[in-house]
């Protein structure tokens, strides 16, 4: 089924409405609606490709940081970040689609934007393995105990380009299985034909034309997109948008288009970057990060848009209002000067067991343990596990999570002060009956507001507990309005001051 939808007018009031009631509720509750924002990282690298006589493949990366600049180190911690490798318009620069590159590793994604047949007689089929390549290698660099990537890459990767680079990504992604998505911008034909190599791309697809392209026509990416056989894809014509703003006005791109007569715009080349960016980044996230709840986000994001015209077969994602997930909690908290770490996981299966992990400083993790995975997939599984010697004024744990198929993953990160001073969620966990119960500890007598948020980020429950001293035990009663799921539970003092949060999960 494909849906045509033209940009509606009324995109301020809804972005206004959306931004008041955002700030609203963060200032009250302080939970962020947005993903992390990353300072961006640029280096300079070359692999060679063995199997084409070591053809060297140079190119720029643009990746996550926690400063910005050139060389520096990844942004710390243990997350993963997925791959988008973006190919170059016809004589153009790599450096001209900084724009795409920062934006994309600001919002924890790895950019590679190879600077291979930039020439005047490229070989489109040599950039388009070129860019298969890179998805290919730089998935494998998580293992690479040398790279500056080991084990900080998502298993998934994303193929994309503008003009020859947009008609080379359909003829990377028809190679094989590293690419899981595709997007381009005013994708051009190629030799060999993009559009051929359509009928052989079934991946999630996202088109980006400008109505004022008159290098390559809206009608030339049609011609591709009705062949693309997946059914998710969709095609998104910029009303007014040039060819060369896709490439923020690189001045070779605009000679062609001044040349050609048609470099005029009636909207700025910001105004083009916002509207692709507020609809790749739910694509992207969905396809490649596997965060459910931005599949709808996606269709948001097409549906308020202004100034577009799109044709989506993308109708409708998974429910995600409550998302099973493996890992529905991990805690920590002293017990008779032991540290007790306890996790619960939902539909364990092909598990091969979980580490624990410490560390001193927040950044270097040792095991300490390992406990094999029970993978009784019908229920849920709690375990237990102790540090028999914590040392050190705080100390950092975390899970590392593996499975039998060499996949892993790592739990949130969790700091243990010395002494605990504030109210504090120590575990919670399911019952029968429709309940679940929070174990708190609170060092003296004290109120406290209890919210349940859904996987939406909308608050559906409050309730009010008389919290005693010490470590006590509240039940959570299931209500009409609390369907089975997993929830966000918030512990919130009186007065604000001090907030826990965990995972909890109603029967």
């Amino acid at each position: 089924m494909i849906i045509n939808y033209v940009g509606k007018p009324n995109r301020p009031l809804f972005c206004m409405q959306m931004v008041i009631g955002l700030l609203i509720f963060a200032c009250l509750y302080s939970i962020g609606a947005s993903a992390q924002q990353y300072a961006v990282g640029k280096r300079n690298i070359s692999f060679t490709d063995p199997s084409r006589s070591n053809r060297n493949i140079p190119f720029e990366c643009y990746y996550p940081a926690d400063q910005a600049g050139n060389n520096v180190p990844l942004a710390s911690g243990a997350q993963k970040f997925p791959i988008v490798v973006f190919g170059h318009g016809f004589v153009i620069p790599a450096s001209a689609y900084a724009w795409l590159g920062d934006s994309l590793a600001r919002n924890g994604y790895v950019v590679a934007v190879p600077t291979t047949e930039s020439g005047f007689l490229p070989s489109h089929g040599a950039f388009g393995k070129d860019l298969y390549f890179l998805c290919a290698q730089l998935k494998a660099e998580n293992s690479n105990s040398s790279s500056f990537l080991y084990q900080r890459v998502w298993p998934k990767a994303a193929v994309a380009g503008h003009s020859m680079g947009g008609g080379s990504s359909i003829l990377a992604a028809a190679e094989g299985p590293a690419v899981d998505a595709v997007f381009n911008f005013a994708a051009a034909e190629t030799n060999p034909s993009a559009t051929s190599a359509a009928l052989l791309v079934n991946k999630p697809n996202l088109f980006f034309s400008g109505s004022n392209d008159c290098i390559v026509a809206p009608s030339v990416q049609t011609a591709m997109f009705n062949n693309i056989p997946n059914s998710c894809k969709t095609q998104v014509n910029i009303t007014g948008a040039t060819h060369c703003q896709f490439s923020n006005n690189n001045g070779t791109c605009v000679f062609g288009q001044i040349s050609s007569g048609c470099n005029s715009s009636p909207i700025s080349t910001t105004q083009v970057f916002g509207n692709i960016m507020d609809i790749l980044l739910p694509f992207l996230d969905y396809h490649v990060k596997d965060i459910c709840i931005r599949g709808q986000s996606f269709l948001q994001a097409l549906q308020s848009q202004t100034g577009s015209v799109i044709t989506n077969n993308c109708t409708s994602f998974p429910s995600c209002g409550v998302v099973p997930v493996r890992l529905i909690d991990f805690r920590a908290h002293k017990s008779n000067n032991r540290v007790l770490m306890q996790w619960t996981v939902d539909q364990e299966t092909g598990m091969d067991g979980y580490a624990v992990e410490r560390s001193l400083d927040g950044r270097t993790f040792q095991q300490i343990s390992f406990w094999p995975a029970r993978n009784r997939t019908s229920s849920l599984e709690r375990y237990d596990a102790h540090d028999q010697n914590p040392a050190g004024n705080g100390v950092w744990y975390r899970l590392h999570m593996k499975q039998m198929d060499g996949r892993e993953s790592y739990s949130p990160i969790v700091r243990l002060s010395a002494t605990t001073q504030n109210l504090e969620i120590l575990s919670s966990g399911p019952l029968t009956n429709g309940q679940a119960y929070l174990t708190v500890y609170a060092p003296v007598q004290q109120v406290a507001d209890c919210m349940l948020i859904d996987m939406t980020g909308r608050c559906i429950d409050r309730s009010r507990f008389l919290i005693k001293p010490g470590t006590n035990k509240y039940t959570i009663a299931r209500t009409a309005s609390l369907s089975p799921g997993i929830y966000q539970a918030m512990l919130i003092a009186e007065g604000g001051k001090n907030i826990s949060k965990t995972s909890l999960l109603l029967l």
